[in-house]
């Protein structure tokens, strides 16, 4: 059998090593949930880079599904739902990385789609000059039974309780990360519903084609 694909990730630290050796930390106690990233190795690759090296999936970010299943027609402005096996794949998905991450003492803070991964079991080929494959409405029916969603990007997630020092999106933001954002409170504290509002808001992305 063929070695599983990686994903290479070089990170400046740059006064922010705290910063990237948390993300690692967090990666590590997620790592046997299947809806999140694995890690497979972490390191510095020289004083001033780190480096992560996670699993790779193969079929590119829920954005991108997003754009090309759900975004306005050509040429009209009328907008489509998801289908609504997919919206609830991804609602299903998303919430056991959140109870995976919560369980193991942190929240996500940035849920959104160009956040989550797709991994297709038995995927088709990629073609020559794509980095992932290019999920079509056709494909649907076909790949939907075979998708798994993978929540990834933990570069603001905290440990629950810490204060909130990013409220991640805009658009996806929970109400107490906006508070903050905004300055109108400066005590905010991460807890679980950091995260899970995010979520809420993700199947109305989903149900409008909106992108934050």
């Amino acid at each position: 059998s063929q070695p599983a694909p990686l994903a290479f990730l070089l990170a400046q630290v740059h006064g922010r090593r705290h910063l990237v050796e948390q993300e690692i930390d967090i990666l590590r106690a997620v790592r046997g949930c299947p809806y999140t990233l694995k890690i497979i190795d972490s390191g510095s690759a020289s004083p001033s880079t780190m480096y992560i090296v996670t699993e790779y999936h193969n079929g590119g970010t829920l954005e991108a599904l997003m754009r090309t299943i759900c975004a306005p027609l050509d040429g009209t402005r009328v907008r489509r739902s998801c289908p609504p096996g997919l919206v609830l794949l991804v609602v299903r998905d998303i919430a056991l990385a959140l109870e995976c991450m919560h369980s193991a003492g942190y929240v996500h803070v940035d849920v959104k789609p160009g956040n989550v991964f797709i991994s297709i079991s038995e995927p088709p080929p990629i073609p020559a000059g794509q980095t992932s494959l290019k999920i079509t409405e056709a494909d649907l029916p076909t790949l939907l039974p075979r998708m798994r969603f993978i929540l990834g990007d933990y570069g603001l997630s905290e440990a629950i309780g810490a204060p909130l020092r990013d409220g991640g999106s805009p658009f996806y933001m929970s109400p107490e990360a906006f508070l903050t954002a905004s300055s109108l409170a400066s005590s905010s504290t991460s807890s679980p519903s950091s995260s899970t509002s995010s979520p809420s808001v993700l199947p109305a992305s989903q149900e409008t084609a909106r992108f934050g």
